[in-house]
């Protein structure tokens, strides 16, 4: 009698497949080379297409696993669908957002927008920056306030600001 191993049928299962297609190139450029993918590497869209076979449709009568698959949840197929998917938009459309932020045309009407067209933003900016740097010396007070009670309760004590009389 021979035991169930689900690696092996997986591993007989997935024969033939490449590789997943990372068109990036690697630390520190991080360049985009489509052409570095190999023909038998699969695209980042066609995750779903070979997941599909390993995925328990539940059959919502019965409880059971509709189909082959026994190793992903129905749920989880599902959201590696819809995370493929969009990785896989953000991949065909980066060619044009590359082009795009080449172009001195679009970079100078976004420059302009931001330095000369935008006071509301420049406003918003700057009260972000001032709000974060009294946040900031607010922290400083009260972490000096802390430690100044800490060390009054340890039993030491400021003669200028002690409240508690000493004993004479």
């Amino acid at each position: 009698m021979t035991e169930f191993n689900p690696v092996l049928r997986l591993n007989q299962q997935t024969e033939g497949f490449g590789s997943v297609c990372d068109p990036f190139s690697g630390p520190p450029n991080y360049t985009y080379t489509p052409e570095k993918c190999s023909k038998d590497s699969i695209q980042i869209g066609e995750i779903p297409n070979v997941l599909q076979r390993f995925t328990c449709y539940e059959d919502f009568s019965t409880g059971n696993c509709i189909g082959d698959g026994r190793f992903l949840p129905e749920a989880s197929y599902m959201m590696v669908r819809a995370y493929s998917r969009s990785i896989q938009n953000l991949i065909n459309i980066f060619p044009d957002l590359q082009s795009l932020t080449q172009c001195s045309f679009v970079n100078d009407a976004f420059m302009d927008i931001f330095w000369h067209q935008c006071e509301p933003f420049k406003a918003s900016s700057r009260m972000l920056w001032a709000s974060m740097l009294s946040l900031s010396i607010v922290m400083v007070v009260l972490l000096l306030l802390w430690v100044a009670k800490a060390y009054q309760n340890r039993g030491g004590s400021f003669s200028v600001c002690s409240i508690i009389p000493r004993p004479t």
